[in-house]
């Protein structure tokens, strides 16, 4: 179990931020759940939504990244140069990410 504050973090994480159509800021996609869940938890990006990826086999986490910072964090983050976040928000939301993309892919075998 997770302590209340840590819990209350991730929520906010992953609420903040609910698509907004007449938002000029760019989208950045990603099927990086650990790029992802790296940048919600510092703080860089705002998570948007979800999506199944035009080849329909893959799930893209669509963050807004208005500041058009996420190329050049997702190379840094490659790289190993990134500051180090809180590694339970951090293990929270990669596991929150990586069931959103099962719910997405679950709703696609539905489908058919």
């Amino acid at each position: 179990m997770l302590p209340a504050e840590v819990s209350s973090r991730i929520n906010h994480l992953i609420t903040r931020h609910q698509p907004h159509h007449d938002d000029p800021s760019p989208f950045f996609h990603s099927q990086n759940a650990n790029f992802t869940a790296y940048a919600l938890a510092a703080n860089l990006l705002d998570f948007s939504h979800a999506e199944l990826n035009a080849n329909g086999r893959n799930v893209d986490f669509v963050l807004v990244d208005g500041a058009r910072l996420a190329a050049e964090t997702f190379r840094r983050y490659n790289a190993g140069l990134v500051s180090q976040v809180n590694p339970r928000v951090l293990l929270e939301l990669r596991t929150w990410l990586i069931d959103e993309a099962k719910r997405i892919l679950a709703e696609r075998t539905n489908a058919r």
